[in-house]
Order: structure tokens, then C-alpha cells, then sequence
């Protein structure tokens, strides 16, 4: 009888610890679920914050791009214009010093433009 008894209770410490055993390993899945789930939150939001400054720095290198392609158009455009201006100052003052004026003629001496009188003044003094 003491035999059956030690027996009995045996089997119920074994039950006990089975189920202690089996306590301990659900939670340690339920925490690492959790550790899993917080470290993908983060990763996510880490992404996401990744994205938004990537998003930023693209679009404001793009714009910055295209101000610069406007201020090229721009000077393109100005250097065009100076050298039209130069290459019609350069006619006028072949034409005004290839035939000097006569006395009384003042018809002979084209109408010079400032801007043109400015570029030749900046010729002279090779600035």
C-alpha cells in the first residue's frame, strides 16, 4: 500500500511538473512574440522615417535643379544678348569711323544705344 501511494503520488508530481514545464514554455513564446511584434514596430517606423527624409532631400534636390536650369537658361540667354549687342556695336562703330562726318552732316553718325556705349567703354578697359 505505501508502495501504491508512493507510486500515486509520483504521478501526480510528474503531472505537476509536465504542466509547470509546459506553463514556462508559453510564455516564453508569448514574450518572444512580443519581443518579435515590438522589433517590427520599430523597424517600420524606422523605415518609414527613412522614406519621409529621403522623400525630402529627392525633392529638394530636384527643385534646386531646376533653379539652376533656370538661372543657365538665363545666363545663356544673357551672353546671347551681349553678343548680339557687341556684334551690332562693333557694325556701328566700323560704319561711324570708316566715314568720318562732313561738316554740317550729322545724318552720317548712327544713333548709339547706352547699352552699346556701356559695352564699348567696358572694351576699352578690357574689364
Amino acid at each position: 500500500m505505501l508502495l501504491l501511494n508512493t507510486v500515486q503520488n509520483n504521478e501526480a508530481l510528474i503531472k505537476e511538473m509536465q504542466d509547470k514545464v509546459i506553463s514556462i514554455q508559453e510564455n516564453q513564446i508569448s514574450f518572444l512574440n512580443n519581443t518579435l511584434t515590438i522589433t517590427y514596430a520599430i523597424a517600420a517606423v524606422l523605415v518609414s522615417i527613412a522614406a519621409i527624409v529621403t522623400t525630402i532631400v529627392s525633392t529638394k534636390i530636384r527643385r534646386s535643379n531646376e533653379e539652376a536650369q533656370k538661372k543657365m537658361e538665363d545666363a545663356e540667354r544673357t551672353i546671347l544678348e551681349a553678343r548680339f549687342t557687341m556684334q551690332n556695336f562693333l557694325k556701328q562703330k566700323e560704319g561711324v569711323f570708316a566715314h568720318p562726318p562732313k561738316k554740317g552732316n550729322k545724318e552720317r553718325f548712327p544713333k548709339i544705344s547706352n547699352k552699346v556705349l556701356l559695352i564699348y567703354c567696358l572694351s576699352l578697359f578690357q574689364i
